[in-house]
Order: C-alpha cells, then sequence, then structure tokens
C-alpha cells in the first residue's frame, strides 16, 4: 500500500507542477495534447470533495456484513448513481466559469461536438429528410461540423430530441432557459444563434449524458458479480466507476455516455453465456445485441469497444471442463446479440439512409482529418499513456501490487488475458491517435473489470480516495476535455 500510496502521490504532483509536458501528448499539432491552465479555484472544491467522500462512505458499507445480501449491495450501487452525478457537475465546477455555463458553451460551441449545432440547423428540423439525406450533408459538415460528420445520425437525432422536448414541455424548457441566464449567458450570443428550446437543450442534454455516465455503475457491478459471484465487491467496482479520470472529468461529452450500452452489452454477454438456461441465454444475448446497436448508432467507434469487450466476456465464460455445453451456450448468447445488432444497425434504412454509406463516409471523414495526419509510431507509445492516465494510475498500480490479496477465479483470468489480447489489437490497428481519455471511455468498464473485479473494502477506498485527489489535481491543472 505504501508503493500505491507513493506512486500516486508522486504522478499527482509532477501533474500540478506540469513536470514534463509528455504527460499531456506530444504535440504540436497535428499531434494532439492537453492544454495546462492552472485554475485557482480550490476553495470551491468543497462540494466535490463531499460526493467523493459520499461515494467512499457507500463502498465502506459494502464491508457490513447485513451489506452482503445481493440485493443490499445492488441498492448501494443504485444510491451512487445521484453522487456520481453530483460529483461529476461539481468537480466541473471548477472550471473558470463554472459548471452550468461551460455546459451549455461547450454544447453550443460547433466545434467543440456540433451535434446540438446541426440538430438546430434548418437540415435537421425534418427527422425524415435528415435520415435520407445524411451521406450527403455529412461531406457538407467536413469542416463546419466534424463531429457529428464523423458520427451516425444516431448523435444528432439525440439532440433534436432534447430540443423538442424543450420545445413540447414549456415548463421544462423554460426553467432551463432561465438557469442558463441566471448564470450569466446570454442566448443570444451564440453562434450560430439559438432559439430558446434549442438553448434549453443545451444545458439538458450534458445533464442526461453526466446520468447516463453515471448509470454505467450498474451494469459493471453485474458483470463484475457474473465474473466472481461476490455481490459487494461487485457493487464496489462499480462505484469505483463514478470516480475514474475518465467518465468523471470529460463532460459534456458523448463518449462518457456511450459507455452505458457497451457496458451492458459486457454484462448481458457473460450472462448470456454464463448461464445454464438456454432461454435466458437467448434473452440476454438479445439484450446485448440491443445494447450494441444502441452504441453504434451514436458512435462508430463503439464498435471497436464492443470487440474488445464481447470478446474478454466470451473468454470469461469458456469452461474448458464443459466445453461442449459452454460452447452451446455461447453459440446461444452470441446468435441472439448478432442477429437483433444487425437487424437494428440497419433499421434506419426504412427512413432512406444508407447505414453502410453513411459509415463509410464518417469513417474517411475521420481518417482523413484525425488519423492520417498523425503519426502512428508515436501514438503507439502515447496512447497507452493517455488511456491508463484517465482510467486512474492508482487502479493499474492495485492491480500490479495486487492490494487486495484475492485469488483470481478461472473466470477473471480468462477475461483479462482475452482483453489484454483484444487492447493489443486495437492499440496495433492504429484507428485512433491521440484524445485515447477522452474516445476510449466506452472501453474503460472492461479495464476496470480486468485490472480490479474484485476489490476489498479497504483497498477500494483507498483506490477511491487516490482517485478523487487526481480528479481535482487534473482538473484544477489542466484544460478538460
Amino acid at each position: 500500500m505504501v508503493l500505491l500510496v507513493a506512486a500516486s502521490l508522486t504522478l499527482v504532483w509532477a501533474i500540478r507542477v506540469d513536470l514534463t509536458p509528455y504527460l499531456r501528448g506530444p504535440a504540436p499539432y497535428p499531434e494532439w495534447r492537453w492544454l495546462y491552465l492552472a485554475k485557482p479555484a480550490l476553495d470551491r472544491a468543497g462540494p466535490a470533495l463531499l460526493f467523493g467522500l459520499g461515494i467512499l462512505g457507500l463502498i465502506a458499507l459494502t464491508g457490513r456484513r447485513w451489506k452482503r445480501r445481493g440485493w443490499a449491495a445492488a441498492l448501494l450501487v443504485v444510491a451512487s448513481v445521484p453522487a456520481g452525478v453530483g460529483f461529476q457537475l461539481c468537480l466541473l465546477d471548477l472550471e473558470l466559469r463554472g459548471a452550468t455555463v461551460t455546459l451549455v458553451e461547450r454544447s453550443a460551441d460547433p466545434s467543440f461536438t456540433s451535434h446540438l449545432s446541426v440538430a438546430a440547423s434548418r437540415e435537421a428540423r425534418d427527422v425524415a429528410s435528415l435520415l435520407a439525406n445524411f451521406e450527403t450533408l455529412q461531406l457538407g459538415w467536413a469542416r463546419s461540423a466534424p463531429h457529428s460528420a464523423t458520427h451516425p445520425p444516431g448523435a444528432v437525432l439525440l439532440y433534436r430530441a432534447g430540443i423538442e422536448l424543450c420545445a413540447q414541455s414549456p415548463a421544462i424548457g423554460r426553467a432551463l432557459f432561465d438557469r442558463i441566464v441566471a448564470a450569466g449567458v446570454d442566448p443570444r450570443g451564440f453562434r450560430p444563434p439559438l432559439s430558446p428550446p434549442a438553448a434549453a437543450a443545451a444545458l439538458l442534454l450534458p445533464l442526461v449524458l453526466t446520468l447516463l455516465s453515471a448509470v454505467t455503475a450498474a451494469p459493471i457491478a453485474l458483470a463484475a458479480w457474473r465474473l466472481h459471484g461476490e455481490a459487494p465487491a461487485a457493487a464496489r467496482a462499480g462505484m469505483l466507476w463514478l470516480l475514474l479520470p475518465g467518465p468523471a472529468l470529460m463532460l459534456p461529452e458523448l463518449d462518457q455516455a456511450i459507455a452505458l450500452p457497451v457496458a451492458a452489452a459486457l454484462a448481458a454477454l457473460l450472462v448470456g453465456a454464463g448461464t445454464e438456461r438456454r432461454a435466458l441465454g437467448w434473452i440476454a444475448g438479445g439484450c446485448a445485441g440491443v445494447a450494441g446497436a444502441i452504441a453504434v448508432h451514436l458512435s462508430y467507434g463503439a464498435a471497436a469497444f464492443l470487440a474488445v469487450g464481447s470478446l474478454a466476456a466470451l473468454g470469461a465464460t469458456l469452461d474448458r471442463d464443459d466445453k461442449r455445453e459452454t460452447s452451446a451456450r455461447t453459440r446461444s448468447a452470441v446468435a441472439a446479440a448478432f442477429v437483433l445488432a444487425g437487424l437494428l444497425f440497419f433499421l434506419p434504412a426504412l427512413w432512406g439512409t444508407s447505414p453502410i454509406g453513411t459509415a463509410r463516409t464518417a469513417l474517411s471523414i475521420h481518417r482523413a482529418g484525425f488519423t492520417a495526419p498523425r503519426s502512428y509510431p508515436l501514438w503507439l507509445l502515447f496512447n497507452p499513456i493517455d488511456f491508463l492516465l484517465f482510467l486512474g494510475p492508482p487502479v493499474a498500480l492495485a492491480a500490479i501490487f495486487r492490494i487486495d490479496r484475492s485469488q483470481a477465479t478461472p473466470a477473471e483470468r480468462r477475461f483479462r488475458s482475452a482483453f489484454a489480447i483484444g487492447v493489443i489489437a486495437l492499440l496495433i490497428s492504429g484507428v485512433v491517435r491521440g484524445e485515447v481519455g477522452r474516445i476510449a471511455i466506452p472501453l474503460m468498464p472492461a479495464a476496470l473489470l480486468a485490472l480490479l473485479p474484485r476489490p476489498r473494502v479497504q483497498g477500494a477506498v483507498l483506490v477511491g480516495a487516490l482517485l478523487i485527489l487526481l480528479d481535482g489535481v487534473l482538473r484544477l491543472s489542466w484544460q478538460l476535455p
């Protein structure tokens, strides 16, 4: 434990004083580097600290005897979700302009994600026309709205749904709009100008993304429980998710929300391939397919994370002592997942969209703008550094130093090996170069399960405390995302 604490504190110090800029990335353009921007906001860190300590308190409660029942552990995970939302928002409030202004301005900025500005445009008002002409529109967005150009229609439709909700529910729209004005944001100053419902959606959607990110703790806990069968330890693994730097700091990004369907697909496959009841295997596999389709409809990159997670899940369920029966159960779950995912992936074709065409166009735009200009050997080195930094070095160090001293089950060992194979293959492919701490957030649930699926109470509290310190220092020292 001494080594874990010493290494973590050294890293925190190095980040705060910016000991080396290479912790933030290689730079210069077209390479990527997080901006160092020390913020004098330590006096406002109290609320974030209270929410973080609340999560640690819930983790500590899993060690009590009466909490060892499955339903009690599940209730603790549910109780941690609002604490996780509060932790994210209070950390963001340490930004120079506070949480509300930061969320709204980032959502409304066409260069940040561009999904809101595209959803508020004339082309998106008619959803059927948007879907029918999406591939053509992508080419026009390549420079003005690059994030929307490189994402499936689902990303824009999500923001369009938020705008419509604010327009059709005046009470919600007016409350959000008044909150924006009270925070000091002039809705008339947006470029391009936004209608009041669109401005209200600029606050609503980030809050939804934050909630979805926190809810991801639930499927992580379920997946951990399927790996080793210890409900309290599984709950602790799920709650540690709420403190990882990636999901806690990257607001308001779609990536943090995509972690939910990716983790849900992983958990469903573990349930389906590991059950002895064939019907449950089909149902769980179908749920995995639905979750996977939702993830891919929001981001094409989710397919790679789903592949890595699925490989790890299926590897964990491979029972050498009962290979024939295991293979049959696995085939049932995988077949149901693939069938439903395939059907739902091609669903937009009913409105004239070419799912294959839009995917090909999006990936070509992404490659030309974000992948090809950057050095493959350079990011072969820096991608793992960035990923581990935002996964949380205390998590990786805890696994290396084995602070829980628990003997891994065969399923846990197989999961870890299959996950490592998948990650190495993804890294070598070079499809992602830079910003992995944000882009690969959906991969972090599987990484957490591979490294620390069954933490003990003391170990989880210690790792959680170090993660809270790391989160605060990163927020106060770097400009994220």
